[in-house]
């Protein structure tokens, strides 16, 4: 269970990186059998090569909005400049750069740690 939680400790440094502010998170992993999840804005990346899986990354529009903004600002967009509604597609496209950068880190350590390659594609 501890390698899981340094992979989400990796995806927070991540969008701490990317947004200059910290994440929060649950420290405790569940496996559920089923879950139905309702999210205004989800990311899926599949990936195959050596090892092979897919990753749902899913925000609300809040947490969507939030994160884009800081991510903007901290690229050194001015106020003005940024969408002024979730719905923009500016929003989304960083919403999926961002979770591109996370996969790029995880599939990067994976690769240094075991010697597995992967790609991945955003879905």
């Amino acid at each position: 269970m501890s390698e899981s939680i340094i992979s989400i400790d990796e995806i927070s440094k991540i969008f701490l990186k990317s947004t200059q502010q910290k994440v929060k998170y649950s420290s405790t992993i569940q496996k559920t059998p089923k879950i139905s999840i309702k999210p205004d804005l989800t990311c899926f990346v599949q990936f195959n090569e050596d090892y092979n899986g897919l990753v749902v990354m899913n925000f609300s529009a809040d947490a969507a909005f939030e994160i884009y903004k800081s991510y903007m600002k901290a690229m050194g967009m001015p106020k003005d400049e940024l969408a002024k509604t979730v719905a923009s597609p500016k929003v989304s496209d960083t919403i999926g750069e961002i979770t591109n950068q996370v996969m790029g880190q995880l599939i990067k350590e994976v690769e240094e740690k075991y010697d597995l390659n992967a790609e991945f594609i955003l879905i």
